[in-house]
């Protein structure tokens, strides 16, 4: 079974996080899945987040 998704990641102590998305597919990366993992991925844009103020939680 193939699993795909898009996932981003980032870390910032400001109100506005941007986030590059990358398409992910692979396989046996399921929790409990057996197999040698498998991925392959692709940048496919960004995700803009602003916060109106404080830090946001982690």
């Amino acid at each position: 079974m193939a699993l795909t998704w898009v996932q981003g990641v980032v870390n910032s102590a400001s109100t506005s996080l941007t986030f590059p998305m990358q398409y992910v597919t692979g396989t046996n990366l399921c929790p409990g899945c057996t197999g040698t993992p498998s991925t392959r991925h692709q940048l496919v844009g960004s995700l803009t987040i602003n916060g109106t103020s404080g830090v946001p939680p982690p």
